[in-house]
């Protein structure tokens, strides 16, 4: 199956082999417990990819990550268990994203730039150290769906929150019965995410 998937759909799951032919690849997943060339990727080439999930092992944060920043045609990125300690600037280079999950990291906050991704559908910030929201968020009018699960916020201005936004993930987080009710009160339209 997995030759088929290369052949006829463009998936890869072997960054060796999804480099022998770049040029076909629209769907990437690299383990970064793979025997990885931090200096031999050039993203650069795949120049049909369409979205792209690193897996990491929180040991060692690869030096080839910010040059995913030149993949203009991405629209889908997930970076689960990559250790990351800030929000990626290289991300916001990203601007044809509407998918971006950011999952198991030490992040501590989403920069102002977030506005950057307008086009931006999905937002999934997960099992991190965030604790808040940026203003900046209010104004991404495409955003349908975000989710914050497992992370340390405790409070949401609701004020911050896409006005489009139809959906809200808290499960797992610091916020308790009072503020889950206040928000409800502030954004009676809103759904949450397995947590009603």
């Amino acid at each position: 199956m997995g030759l088929i998937n290369e052949l006829f759909f463009g998936k890869y799951d072997a960054l060796s082999r999804a480099l022998k032919r770049s040029g076909a690849v629209k769907v990437l997943h690299i383990q970064l417990s793979e025997n990885l060339d931090d200096n031999g990727i050039d993203f650069g080439h795949f120049t049909r990819l369409r979205s792209l999930s690193i897996q990491g092992n929180n040991d060692r944060k690869p030096d080839f990550l910010r040059e995913i920043g030149s993949l203009e045609r991405l629209k889908k990125l997930s970076l689960l268990n990559v250790p990351l300690d800030e929000f990626p600037g290289w991300i916001l280079e990203l601007t044809n994203l509407d998918y971006l999950m950011i999952r198991g990291c030490e992040m501590l906050s989403i920069p102002l730039e977030i506005i950057n991704l307008r086009k931006l559908n999905t937002l999934r910030i997960e099992n991190c150290e965030l604790k808040s929201l940026p203003p900046e968020l209010k104004e991404m009018n495409s955003l349908k769906y975000l989710s914050l699960s497992d992370t340390k916020i405790n409070f949401i201005d609701t004020h911050f929150l896409p006005p489009n936004l139809e959906v809200l993930n808290i499960m797992m987080t610091h916020i308790d019965a009072n503020e889950l009710k206040r928000i409800k009160q502030n954004k009676p339209i809103l759904k949450f995410d397995r947590i009603d």
